[in-house]
């Protein structure tokens, strides 16, 4: 079996709160000075979260703007955020590749049950596409609880799937679980899904798995959020490859050695060995 060069990944955890292009561009600018070929930032990462203050031509120019980044820059731009096509609604997750190309939109498929689920239309497909470095995905937040997500990204070939995420370890609108909870409800639950899950579906479906949180608190006048952060880069064998552990703003970047799914494949030997089993 044989990959592409391995690429160097640069995961933004960007501050929820810091939406001007400028902030997105001095990231680039960081990533390209070290060399990499890729760039994640999270879900909701330019602020368009809400769909009641969506604007189409507003999301085009941005489009626009990130295609302009992706060519200047030369990097793989991965991003993730709201976008009305034919009259719905979608959560798209956006690869775009160094010449300013949009090569994937893949829509959110695991909305989160409330204002997103009624709102939104789910994804239905997982789509892997086709760069120098081999096959890619994108999966969008919540969808990485779903194990069978990420093995059909493995199924369809792609050896690297990236998250971009805008996960909450605390809201007010969170305050309704104290009627439903029987248990200890464990503080740090987030922070425990978002360092696990990762390695898991990394480890079981001999791929990179990548996220990129996002950070900070976010205020208005109906809410407050406070975002978990901890995006890490996760590697069959290996598990996690780097972590950062903490909920502020920060990047890490790292080499994916795609040797690490080789050795995964000659030894533990999991995608290629599946066990069959009689459904019921």
């Amino acid at each position: 079996m044989s990959f592409g060069k391995n690429p160097k990944v640069m995961v933004v955890q960007k501050d929820v709160n810091k939406n001007k292009l400028e902030h997105i561009e001095s990231f680039l600018e960081i990533a390209k000075k070290n060399d990499c070929d890729f760039i994640v930032f999270p879900e909701y990462a330019i602020g368009n979260g809400l769909f009641e203050k969506y604007n189409h031509e507003e999301t085009q120019l941005l489009k626009t703007s990130l295609q302009d980044l992706a060519r200047k820059y030369e990097q793989y731009i991965v991003i993730a955020f709201l976008e009305k096509q034919e009259n719905v609604f979608y959560n798209c997750g956006f690869i775009i590749n160094k010449k300013g190309e949009f090569i994937c939109c893949q829509k959110k498929c695991a909305l989160l049950p409330g204002d997103e689920k009624n709102a939104l239309i789910p994804g239905k497909e997982i789509s892997v596409v086709e760069t120098e470095f081999g096959k890619i995905s994108v999966l969008i937040c919540r969808d990485f609880f779903y194990p069978e997500l990420t093995n059909e990204a493995s199924r369809k070939g792609a050896k690297i799937i990236f998250c971009p995420m805008h996960y909450i370890y605390w809201s007010n609108e969170y305050e309704h679980n104290k009627s439903v909870i029987k248990s200890q409800f464990p503080i740090d639950s987030a922070f425990k899904a978002l360092t696990i899950i990762p390695q898991a579906r990394a480890i079981e479906n001999e791929v990179f798995f990548v996220t990129a949180n996002a950070a900070g608190n976010r205020e208005s006048s109906e809410n407050v959020e406070f975002l978990a952060g901890h995006s890490i880069i996760a590697a069959p064998l290996h598990g996690k490859l780097q972590q950062l552990s903490h909920y502020d703003e920060g990047f890490m970047i790292q080499e994916l050695n795609f040797d690490i799914i080789e050795d995964s494949k000659n030894t533990f030997a999991l995608t290629d060995n599946k066990p069959e089993i009689d459904k019921l």
